[in-house]
């Protein structure tokens, strides 16, 4: 049976009323979580083409966003599902090992970074063209970084190809990653200086971090990402 409106409401205020005696810092706390919460939920349904952000200003986006969630979540007795997102960790740590020059560890994260990218715009790519999350998960396990996800795949997704030179970029890191995940003990000439090599394979990598991000802004958002946590304050 469902509950009726009187039981939602004193389901609400004993919410409120717990929060109420914690401390200001914890309210806070508890506040930003949520609206974190509330503004991630809002890019997903974006990304998922649920909302289409294209040619609306910032308060038809928030008001459809609010709608959503209304009728959908909070009115809804229906499960919540909810997934995390690890790419702003992954590249912070990559970041932090690049600074350090542990290169090895760099390559590792930053190879992480771009595959949890890359998936996200498969899975949400999929959601748009109304696949099974079957079978988006099915696509990203058996089709390979270099000659399928990067390539053909985005084509079938009606998504643009990407730029040549980034995208080896991000292979050229995914392989140095693998030959340290999966070392074969190799024998390397100990004349030939690794870490300018590496340096030199990191140098631009910001540029090829800003395309991605530029690319999924496009392709998704309508370049409304960055937005969408300013305006995403309840109504």
């Amino acid at each position: 049976m469902k509950p009726s409106k009187i039981q939602k409401e004193e389901k609400t205020n004993d919410f409120e009323n717990r929060t109420s005696k914690l401390s200001k810092k914890h309210q806070t706390i508890i506040k930003d979580l949520g609206y974190q919460l509330i503004s991630n939920f809002g890019r997903d349904l974006i990304r998922s083409g649920t909302i289409n952000a294209t040619g609306k200003n910032d308060e038809e986006l928030r008001q459809e966003i609010w709608n959503y969630i209304h009728t959908n979540v909070v009115d809804s007795e229906a499960p919540i599902y909810v997934t995390i997102d690890h790419t702003s960790n992954l590249l912070k740590k990559a970041r932090g090992h690049h600074r350090q020059k542990e290169y090895d560890d760099a390559f590792l994260f930053y190879a992480f970074w771009f595959e949890h990218w890359l998936n996200r715009i498969v899975v949400f790519g999929g959601e748009r063209r109304k696949l099974s999350a079957k079978k988006t998960e099915l696509i990203i396990r058996e089709t390979d970084l270099g000659r399928g996800k990067t390539t053909w795949l985005l084509s079938l997704l009606e998504l643009p190809p990407l730029n040549e030179a980034h995208r080896k970029k991000m292979l050229k890191i995914a392989e140095l990653r693998n030959s340290y995940v999966h070392y074969k003990w190799k024998a390397v000439d100990i004349d030939k200086n690794k870490e300018v090599e590496y340096e030199i394979c990191l140098a631009d990598i910001e540029k090829t971090i800003r395309y991605f991000q530029s690319y999924e802004r496009k392709n998704f958002f309508g370049n409304n990402k960055n937005k969408i946590k300013s305006i995403m304050r309840p109504i």
